[in-house]
This record gives structure tokens, sequence and C-alpha cells, in this order.
């Protein structure tokens, strides 16, 4: 059985009721048949309240997993066993913080999963800065690079993408082997083009405006 669960907790300090504005724009990207397998995990009541004619289910999550320093992985965990998922289920994992994210690029990249065997998967972009040019900030103006190297021309560093959590895939056996990041070394990747993720709230009025 596939399980769509989207992570909706009440928190946001950078960008408050990011959730609530951003939930509806998820909703529509699940495909209709399977809104009845579709898994809301919230602590906000305010969500509660406006799922409840929307024919989706509702995780009450626990504080363990509700604060900002808690992770994915540990969320989906208790997701996995509040409601008996069998370890050869599948989850679809959805943050709400992808508005360009349609119907079409679900079904697709679902496919895409299906067609590799994978046990779990994550999407790929290009990476904004390579790591080979990336340093680590030591303070008095200082730094140390990331990844230790002498090369200078750009066509000879190795290629290298960052990963995006537009759309996470696993099956719920592989749920305790991932790290909180949902990486495990047989994870596959689906690349994407440089997708919006919402931050802030500019972000997400550049995104209606683009939209109208």
């Amino acid at each position: 059985m596939i399980y769509y669960i989207i992570p909706a907790r009440k928190g946001s300090k950078g960008f408050p009721g990011k959730n609530r504005k951003l939930l509806p724009l998820t909703l529509e990207s699940i495909p209709e048949q399977d809104k009845s397998s579709t898994i809301v995990s919230t602590d906000d009541e305010f969500i509660v309240d406006i799922l409840k004619d929307c024919g989706v289910m509702i995780h009450n999550r626990s504080e363990s997993v509700s604060s900002d320093t808690a992770n994915t992985r540990d969320l989906l965990l208790e997701v996995s066993k509040d409601f008996n998922m069998r370890p050869e289920d599948e989850i679809v994992m959805m943050y709400l913080t992808y508005p360009e994210r349609s119907e079409t690029d679900v079904k697709k990249i679902y496919q895409f999963f299906k067609d590799s065997n994978g046990c779990s998967l994550l999407c790929a972009e290009e990476a904004n800065i390579h790591p080979y040019r990336a340093f680590y900030s030591l303070g008095d103006d200082k730094g140390k690079k990331v990844v230790e190297n002498d090369l200078y021309r750009r066509q000879d560093y190795p290629k290298c993408f960052m990963s995006s959590y537009f759309l996470a895939i696993i099956k719920v056996e592989y749920l305790p082997l991932v790290d909180k990041n949902l990486y495990h070394p047989q994870t596959i990747f689906y690349k994407l083009p440089h997708t919006i993720d919402v931050d802030g709230e500019n972000d997400l009025n550049n995104f209606i405006k683009r939209r109208a």
C-alpha cells in the first residue's frame, strides 16, 4: 500500500503560519484516488480543523517529533508505527515547501521509483556551489576548505548535485536504515530542474504571482 505523508507542524519562526498557507497546494498534487491513504502529521489544531472534511487521515504527532530539532526520519517511524504499516508498504513523503509540485510530478517520480526497483528515493538538483569551492568559517576572516583539494580548473571537478526533498519515497522496512536526511547508500535520485523551496513569505508571494 502507498501512504502519502505530509509533515505539517505548527511552529515556523521565520515564516509564521507557513504550513497553514502551503497545505492546500500540497493536497492539490496528490492523485484524487489516493486522498484516502494520505496522512497529515500535525500538532496544529487549526490544520486539524480545516482537514475535517477533506477525506485525509490525521496523525497527532507527539512532542518528541514536533520540536525545531526533530527530524523527518523519526517522524516517519512514529507515523508508520501508529498506523500499523507493513514492511512492504511505501511512503511518499511530501514537504509543504514545494508549491510547484504537481500531480503529474508525483506520478512521474513514483513511476521512476518503481521502474528502478528502489528502496528509497530523494530528488536531486544542480548544486549552487561546488563543494570544492566551499569553506568552513573559522572566524577572524579565515576559513578551511570543506573538501581538501588542489584543483583550480572547474572542468576537473567531479560532478556533484545537492539533494532535494521535492519528493521522497521509502519502503517502510528501510526506515530504520536511513539517516536523518532519509539517505541510505542504496538511495536513488530523481533529477529535477531548480525548484522553489519556500523559506520565507516572499518566496510564496513570488510563486503566487507567477501562477496567476
